[in-house]
């Protein structure tokens, strides 16, 4: 299983990826999970703390999401929208 997963939502999968996968990836040990939001523009980052994720941050437009599993790493969420 990897150590991070980034989703891109769509109207037709935003259900299972935050409800299904939220919870098969935390049972797995997966230990960050990335959704990417193009609808509200925004990117949501979600850590793996005693088997259950707990949210680092929601960043928007203009903004800079940040990782803690690979130290310094951050992007710009512009820059992941425009894909």
């Amino acid at each position: 299983m990897p150590d991070l997963v980034v989703e891109v939502l769509s109207p037709s999968t935003e259900r299972v990826d935050r409800m299904e996968k939220f919870q098969e990836y935390a049972q797995a040990g997966v230990q960050e999970y990335w959704i990417v939001d193009p609808d509200r523009g925004t990117i949501e980052v979600y850590t793996l703390e005693r088997a259950a994720y707990r949210p680092l941050g929601v960043w928007h437009k203009g903004q800079k999401a940040r990782s803690t599993l690979l130290q310094g790493f951050e992007v710009t969420v512009d820059d992941i929208l425009s894909f």
